[in-house]
């Protein structure tokens, strides 16, 4: 009979080190940031797929540590670090708890626009960094904050939805694949 931490502990590790390679390749292809930060959130509800919610938080622990450490660079590490882990740990946990909407949806409202607020005022830069052909062509700099965080969050939140789906496939895989 399998030790049920050891596996807890095992999905952690494997969540945490496809996690690492998404972030680390978002940042040497700059060209799919977004689609490898994506990525990094998918292999991130590996644990949460067994219900395994705290071996996910050490997964977003650990990956995010050594991102800083091996990516160098801060600012490249953190959308995942502020945004993309917290994020699909906490949508997926309220999700399985079977929280109400009318709970869920203004906690991740507040919780994107408190994320897009410390980014923006606090660190000068918009949830991504974008590059400089796009930032210029959509002219993110003279953009009002409002229209920023209302855009954002209506697209935040189509991707949480997408992001929900995507995990209702996962479980249903990992639940006939591995078995308890």
């Amino acid at each position: 009979m399998r030790n049920k931490h050891t596996v807890q502990i095992a999905f952690a590790g494997v969540s945490a080190g496809i996690t690492l390679l998404f972030i680390w390749l978002a940042n040497v292809v700059s060209v799919m940031s977004l689609t490898f930060y994506a990525l990094s959130a998918v292999a991130l509800m590996l644990p949460l797929c067994k219900k395994y919610y705290v071996a996910a938080v050490f997964a977003y622990i650990a990956a995010g540590l050594l991102s800083f450490f091996i990516v160098g660079n801060i600012f490249k590490v953190l959308p995942f670090v502020i945004f993309i882990g917290p994020f699909v740990v906490t949508s997926i946990t309220m999700s399985l708890k079977n929280v109400k909407p009318y709970m869920e949806i203004p906690v991740k409202i507040l919780f994107i626009n408190a994320v897009l607020a410390v980014l923006y005022f606090a660190l000068g830069v918009v949830l991504f960094s974008v590059d400089s052909y796009l930032y210029n062509l959509l002219n993110i700099k003279n953009l009002h904050y409002a229209w920023i965080a209302v855009i954002a969050t209506m697209v935040l939140l189509f991707a949480d939805a997408i992001m929900l789906r995507i995990f209702a496939v996962m479980q249903k895989t990992m639940d006939r694949v591995i078995k308890n």
